[in-house]
């Protein structure tokens, strides 16, 4: 098992964030896009000072998209988080912890591996 900190989980998660925005029909095409769509509809002062983090902020923003990024199910949740840490099982304590952090493990990811001047500008 992956932990969420090793490389190879961290290079798993970022080849899947970026193949999925290449493919994605449409906008957004890269990371950079996806911040700046977020910047626009939903990097807003309310939401500002509701999630004062901007990792926590973009995990809000995520759960709500339509694109492949965000993973709907508990079920898709699971699998997904067991194929980017290239496990076979889980205990039921690891799944309820995958389902948890999803969201928050891609928002830190993005922000990572996003142009830093644009994550500057985010806050």
């Amino acid at each position: 098992m992956l932990r969420t900190n090793s490389n190879k989980y961290k290079a798993n998660l970022v080849n899947f964030i970026n193949t999925e925005l290449s493919e994605y029909i449409g906008e957004p095409k890269t990371v950079n896009d996806l911040l700046n769509f977020f910047d626009s509809e939903y990097n807003y002062d309310n939401n500002k000072k509701r999630y004062p983090n901007l990792q926590n902020r973009l995990k809000e923003y995520l759960q709500g998209l339509p694109y492949n990024i965000a993973q709907p199910y508990y079920n898709n949740i699971i699998k997904f988080e067991m194929d980017m840490r290239e496990m076979e099982i889980a205990t039921q304590r690891q799944k309820d912890n995958f389902v948890k952090y999803h969201y928050s493990n891609l928002a830190a990811q993005i922000l990572r591996i996003a142009d830093k001047k644009l994550v500057d500008k985010l806050y």
